[in-house]
């Protein structure tokens, strides 16, 4: 253990430090801790980078004021997509003693890897400013453990970490106020949602097929489509009146007993909450407010409130579903 926190270390220390560690890293025992971060000192800088990232890969735990983004992997291709602004430097450093440096131009960049056999290895994404960072795609990469915090990447446009095998809880990307397209699509993340109420340009978001369990947040008046399908969520589905342009609204597979009469956007065209345990007055409430402004609405829409645990609507409900179908529009209940 090595523990240099709060000491004030200039950043051809804070350099100096992690060089002398990662020389003959090979000979080092796994497991050991390395502490650079916290009050005044200086991030590292170019090798320091590099040197961070060959002692994470040991693996020791290691924090500095520019800790990499870790990931941990069994795959042997790997494909990850990169947005990065004009003229900055990225770093992948494979867990394997081999590294990917590439310049970003402002466009997606299609980074490959093949290690030749398949092994548990430990990935380290490093930058020496991540406000520079704007698009990052890990999707379909087999990487396990938790997914790491984003907090530093304030410019973060397009985040994708989709059919991955991340546990745990999803960290905050509250501080990602620029992000417009988030999916953490089928892994296993577990625990509440966080709010995405701070990130205003929001919207496209998909968390399906996971296990995030509890109630939903509130997500910002931008958003277009929300998935929040195949989890175990409970309790009130809530209002959605603030979202004006949602187009797509998926809750199918969980576990909500009630819900928050609304209005609609009447952008809306698929609304699918099948599969719950929605009581008779909820699914009376969801036909209604569809029925509002039914005349203002797109034709060819798709509204699905059936599956096992949901009640059947009743009296005026059934009403209302025969009026929505004949916009028409495609309506199942049970």
């Amino acid at each position: 253990m090595f523990r240099g926190e709060v000491c004030g270390l200039s950043v051809t220390s804070v350099n100096a430090i992690l060089s002398s560690m990662a020389s003959n890293i090979t000979s080092r025992p796994a497991g050991g801790t390395l502490h650079l971060s916290l009050g005044t000192n200086a991030a590292p800088t170019g090798q320091g980078l590099l040197d961070q990232a060959k002692i994470s890969t040991k693996p020791w735990t290691i924090t500095t004021n520019n800790a990499a983004l870790n990931f941990t992997t069994s795959k042997q291709l790997q494909s990850w997509t990169i947005k990065v602004t004009t003229g900055n430097d990225y770093t992948i450093d494979w867990g394997n003693g081999t590294y990917t440096t590439t310049t970003g131009n402002g466009a997606d960049q299609v980074i490959t890897k093949d290690y030749g056999s398949a092994a548990t290895r430990n990935i380290c994404f490093i930058m020496a400013d991540y406000t520079k960072l704007l698009g990052f795609n890990c999707d379909s990469n087999q990487l396990s453990g938790t997914l790491p915090s984003f907090a530093a990447c304030t410019n973060l446009v397009d985040f994708r970490c989709a059919s991955n095998l991340f546990t745990g809880t999803l960290p905050s990307f509250a501080a990602c106020t620029e992000l417009v397209t988030f999916y953490c699509i089928s892994n296993s993340f577990s625990g509440t949602l966080p709010s995405f109420a701070a990130c205003t340009k929001l919207t496209s978001f998909g968390c399906y097929v996971n296990t995030f369990s509890g109630t939903v947040p509130s997500f910002p008046n931008t958003i277009t489509g929300i998935q929040l399908n195949n989890n175990t969520f409970s309790g009130t589905l809530p209002s959605f009146a603030n979202c004006t342009g949602l187009v797509y609204f998926s809750c199918h597979v969980n576990a909500f007993t009630d819900y928050t009469s609304q209005t609609i956007a009447t952008t809306c065209t698929t609304w699918r909450c099948e599969t719950n345990q929605f009581p008779a007055t909820a699914i009376n409430a969801m036909l209604a407010n569809m029925v509002t402004n039914l005349a203002s609405r797109p034709t060819g829409g798709t509204m699905n409130l059936s599956g096992v645990g949901n009640a059947a609507p009743t009296g005026q409900g059934i009403t209302d579903k025969g009026l929505i179908a004949a916009k028409p529009w495609t309506v199942t209940t049970n």
